[in-house]
Parts: C-alpha cells; sequence; structure tokens
C-alpha cells in the first residue's frame, strides 16, 4: 500500500484521517500494523508511549479510540492476506463475499487451526489451491467461484 500525505490527496486532515486512519505528520497510517521481527521493538515502543495498541499477537494499531472488533471487520481483507496469504475465500463466506455476521471467515489455506481474533474468526480448511476461474482480490486473496 503507497502511503500519501494529506495534501498530496487533496484532502483535510481529518477526512483523510477517517477514511485512511491517523496521521503522524504528514503521514496517513494504514488502520492496521502487523509486526515482524524487525519491528517488533518499534511497536512495543509505541505501545508504550501511547501512541498505538496491541489487537493481536503482532497485530497492533494507530486508531486509539475505534473498539478492536469494528477495525478488524473493517480491515479484514488485510488481516486474512497478512495471516493466510494465497487463500482461497470458501463456501459461506464465499457467496457471502465478506465473514458472516458473527465474523466467521471460511478459507482454503494450509493452516490447520482457526485464527480468533477480536470481532473476527478465520476458519481454515484443506482444499485445491486458486483455481482458473475465481476471483483475485487485494492482498495475494482469491475468491471460490
Amino acid at each position: 500500500m503507497i502511503l500519501r500525505t494529506a495534501r498530496e490527496l487533496g484532502f483535510k486532515r481529518r477526512i483523510l484521517a477517517w477514511a485512511v486512519g491517523p496521521i503522524r505528520g504528514n503521514i496517513a497510517m494504514p488502520e492496521l500494523l502487523f509486526s515482524d521481527a524487525k519491528t517488533a521493538l518499534r511497536h512495543l515502543r509505541e505501545v508504550r508511549a501511547g501512541r498505538e495498541r496491541r489487537l493481536a499477537h503482532g497485530l497492533f494499531t494507530s486508531d486509539l479510540r475505534t473498539p478492536p472488533e469494528v477495525l478488524l471487520r473493517r480491515n479484514w481483507l488485510d488481516a486474512l492476506g497478512h495471516y493466510c496469504p494465497g487463500a482461497v475465500i470458501a463456501d459461506r463466506s464465499a457467496q457471502l463475499a465478506r465473514p458472516d455476521d458473527r465474523g466467521d471467515l471460511f478459507v482454503i489455506h494450509p493452516r490447520e487451526k482457526p485464527l480468533r481474533l477480536p470481532g473476527l474468526c478465520i476458519v481454515p480448511r484443506m482444499g485445491p489451491a486458486a483455481l482458473d476461474g475465481d476471483v483475485a482480490l487485494p492482498q495475494g486473496v482469491h475468491l471460490s467461484s
């Protein structure tokens, strides 16, 4: 994802903050921030300083006001692409093209156990990888046809 300043996009700061996430300096931050070995210490420092909060293991946000369930329901595709790269959205989730009302998202992925996040539960099962007729979505995820 390419982040742009408010001036480049022509928005006022508060509108951009609502649409993309909080703003630090002139840079709009994404709502979900994923941690790896290189960035873990930085995220922990930001949490201690009160500029970020931890939602789950390796998952942070710089939005300190919105409930975690709302953030993950709004950004479910980013979370799916990070935790289950190459997943195929299947079964009833494919019919809805989103998580169901309880927050369950059924996917085909080699992961063995369900991943429970606030407001979202990714339920994997074994099956074929993406086929030619499947719809490619952002974040390297596919929607079963």
